[in-house]
């Protein structure tokens, strides 16, 4: 019975952990440490934190604190993407449609930026429209039978 609660207390620790040292890392990025704030977030993004992809992503999307790097914006977009994060998606489609960090492919551009739309961001449903009117049939084909490969790997969670 006593070893339930210890069990617990380890899988716990180590969330517990991540999430102040995100925190630590974003404590610098608003003062202004943005050395720092990327030497934390690049350790907990290459350990699979979530959040500090996310942040590492925007820092080089942006050009916020470093050099703007669109090839690192898409490397750290994507294993977040991959995991239906639709803010990603949409991100990660956009550097598609303009070959930015990526080489310009306008079905993996439709395909994430479909599955953000699917999520209800109307500027993803606009922005792969607009990429749709430069596809042949062959592509939009293409990237719709993605879309149908991806949704069966990845059931839709019914919403509680």
């Amino acid at each position: 019975m006593t070893r339930l609660p210890l069990f617990i207390c380890l899988l716990v620790l180590p969330l517990a952990a991540s999430a102040a040292d995100f925190m630590a890392g974003l404590a610098a990025y608003d003062a202004g440490d943005y050395r720092r704030a990327r030497a934390i977030w690049r350790e907990l993004a290459e350990g699979g934190d979530v959040d500090a992809q996310t942040s590492l992503a925007g820092m080089y999307l942006t050009g916020s604190g470093v050099e703007r790097d669109f090839r690192l914006a898409a490397k750290w977009y994507r294993p977040v993407a991959e995991r239906g994060d639709a803010i990603a998606q949409l991100n990660l489609g956009d550097l598609y449609s303009r070959g930015l960090g990526v080489a310009r492919d306008l079905v993996r551009a439709w395909f994430w930026l479909s599955l953000a739309a699917a999520a209800e961001h109307d500027w993803a449903a606009d922005r792969r429209d607009a990429v749709a009117k430069g596809m042949t049939k062959d592509e939009l084909d293409a990237a719709g039978d993605m879309l149908s490969r991806w949704r069966e790997a990845h059931p839709a969670k019914p919403k509680q």
